[in-house]
């Protein structure tokens, strides 16, 4: 039985079904067709996302896109001939993370892109040249206006105009333009055999530059192995015509079981590249089938226009030294012609085994190479003040400190005049870094240098069992330091650069052969190929594995 409305009121009020305008059923149909309405809408989505990625791997423009941290060794199987122009990517040695478009005087990164490139499809046509970056590389300028932008962002346009060094990069006036993009030339020379590689600088407009002053290093990955030590470094000799031949060399670190494989392999390729019919697979004299493996260039550029070459004071007003920090990576088609390394003291003529004690006198770096040597028994070390060699530190500081150290590390002995000694001096990095007193073209420090030598000379010469060394200093790696944040506002940076430390260095060295008597321990050229054995973010301090490395070379009868 029906129940009866108990009150008008109750009677007129809506049914629970249709109280929200419609039925359960027709809420229910509703519902699922939004669900299939939202699920044919997201196939679609997929399916186009799908034939867009699909497109790129199978268009013959688009090179297949790998990261820079693994590169495919394997080719493909398509029949390719010649060589094409490489992209490469671009990179600040800061970060990889990604910056925005818009202008900032802080600016010194770039989008992190993939390396790109494909070995079968870099054969793909007949040039022998390689633009590095692939565009010309308008983040230079943004690191060069660092120079005149400082920490509270207050920027003073007129230096470019005031100071003669900033006035010839103007982009307007200036009579050097930067450097933004490189030329790499496979066969510069038409000479076959001339088997040299060589980088013509490129102005912003991707214009060639006929003056240089560029400060490089660069290295070569063979079979794109870029995280472990390079197998060679070149030394980037400017031909001051805006050109820059490169010279590789092994490093002490490369496996020199391949390297004649490689040389071999650098020379099939150039003859093959000059007579027109480079392939990545070939056949060699003897009839025999062999296939090519090329690997990655990385150029770190540190300085532009000469201004790693400035002494004190030119850059006093400065905010940052004018480094430019930048680095690129583009993959070659063949290995270059190396130079294996020769490591110094070939002959064996120093050993340093035969002293009973060698006394050392330096920084943190010749702190360094005696406590990462511990097991060799003969090394004493004490550090020099940490100050440049100048006149007026030689007399208060160096010379009576290493007369006492001297005295009292034979005076330990019993019988001193029984023994040899060796006495192991240098300077190098500190007056570099903090030029103030080293005076233009390190005049104030040779001086300094000259006399501390003969007043070492007069005091240990009558002894006759005590033996003086130079130790000649490390290279100063400052494209290492660039790798971490914050390196333009960090001040040992500012008067630092290859050109400036291998001037010094050559400059004692003649200086050494002046006075005479005392010998030379050669680190400089062996440290400057092993960039890759530097501790992270820092320009001057190597790792044990280098230590260790470089002194066996004069402990040549000793496995250390």
């Amino acid at each position: 039985m029906k129940r009866l409305a108990s009150s008008p009121r109750e009677s007129r009020r809506p049914s629970r079904s249709t109280r929200f305008g419609c039925s359960v059923s027709s809420c229910l149909l509703i519902l699922i067709m939004l669900i299939l309405l939202t699920l044919v809408a997201l196939n679609t989505h997929m399916l186009q996302k799908f034939h867009l990625v699909e497109h790129d791997l199978l268009s013959a423009s688009h090179p297949f896109r790998v990261s820079k941290d693994f590169m495919p060794l394997e080719r493909s199987k398509r029949p390719v001939t010649g060589i094409r122009r490489n992209p490469t990517t671009e990179s600040s040695l800061i970060t990889n993370k990604t910056m925005s478009n818009k202008p900032h005087p802080n600016a010194l990164t770039v989008p992190s892109t993939n390396l790109q490139h494909n070995q079968s499809s870099m054969a793909s046509t007949t040039s022998s040249t390689i633009l590095i970056p692939e565009h010309p590389d308008g983040h230079i300028w943004n690191n060069l206006n660092l120079i005149w932008t400082f920490r509270n962002r207050t920027v003073l346009p007129n230096m470019t105009e005031t100071d003669p060094n900033l006035r010839r990069i103007h982009p307007l006036t200036g009579t050097c333009p930067w450097t933004a993009q490189y030329q790499l030339k496979l066969l510069p020379s038409a000479n076959e055999t001339e088997d040299y590689w060589l980088l013509q600088s490129l102005d912003n407009h991707g214009r060639p530059k006929t003056i240089g002053g560029d400060e490089l290093y660069i290295m070569y990955h063979h079979r794109n192995r870029t995280k472990a030590s390079p197998t060679a470094v070149a030394y980037s000799l400017d031909q001051g015509d805006g050109t820059y031949r490169l010279e590789f060399h092994t490093t002490p670190f490369t496996k020199l079981k391949n390297i004649d494989w490689l040389s071999s392999m650098g020379r099939k390729g150039s003859k093959l590249l000059r007579e027109g019919h480079f392939q990545p697979k070939g056949t060699s004299e003897t009839g025999r089938h062999f296939q090519f493996d090329g690997g990655i260039i990385t150029i770190f550029m540190t300085y532009t226009c000469v201004l790693g070459e400035l002494h004190h004071p030119a850059k006093k007003e400065w905010r940052t030294g004018g480094a430019i920090m930048r680095q690129y990576h583009t993959y070659v088609p063949y290995p270059p012609q190396m130079q294996v390394f020769q490591r110094p003291n070939a002959d064996k003529k120093i050993d340093l085994d035969k002293y009973h004690k060698v006394m050392i006198f330096g920084d943190s770096n010749m702190m360094r190479l005696a406590g990462d040597n511990s097991a060799v028994k003969n090394l004493h070390f004490i550090r020099k003040p940490d100050s440049a060699l100048t006149k007026r530190s030689m007399k208060r500081l160096f010379l009576p400190k290493i007369q006492w150290f001297a005295n009292l590390t034979m005076h330990e002995d019993e019988n001193p005049s029984e023994h040899r000694y060796a006495l192991m001096i240098g300077s190098l990095c500190w007056d570099i870094v903090f030029p103030e007193h080293s005076g233009p073209d390190f005049i104030h420090h040779l001086t300094a240098l000259r006399y501390m030598l003969k007043q070492l000379k007069y005091t240990f010469g009558p002894m006759g069992n005590v033996d003086i060394y130079w130790h000649s200093g490390y290279a100063l790696q400052l494209y290492v330091a660039g790798q971490e944040d914050g390196w333009f506002d960090r001040r040992p940076l500012k008067y630092m650069s290859y050109h400036r430390s291998f001037d010094l260095y050559r400059r004692q060295v003649e200086l050494l052969e002046l006075v005479g008597n005392v010998t030379l321990l050669d680190f400089m050229h062996t440290t400057y190929l092993c960039g890759h054995h530097y501790i992270r973010g820092d320009a001057r301090h190597t790792m044990p594995e280098l230590n260790r490395r470089v002194l066996t070379y004069y402990y040549p009868n000793r496995l250390i």
